[in-house]
């Protein structure tokens, strides 16, 4: 992560940050609901492990998640 800030650091656009996952159903008693909540806790993660290297803030960083299904 610290890579990853150090190269943003100087930047001024917007950050996309995306979690994914598979399509496997996850197993019973999960403590995410489904794929697209592990994929956003996923890019919770790594959106608040760039911020916490106080080099890239909150407002430049985009958060979106995709399940089972995805566009890209």
């Amino acid at each position: 992560m610290s890579q990853i800030a150090n190269v943003s650091a100087d930047g001024t656009s917007t950050i996309d940050v995306s979690g994914h996952t598979d399509n496997v159903p996850l197993i019973f008693g999960s403590r995410f609901r489904d794929n697209w909540d592990l994929a956003a806790a996923r890019v919770s993660s790594v959106v608040q492990s760039l911020e916490a290297t106080k080099l890239v803030s909150a407002d430049r960083m985009q958060a979106v998640s995709f399940g089972r299904v995805s566009a890209c």
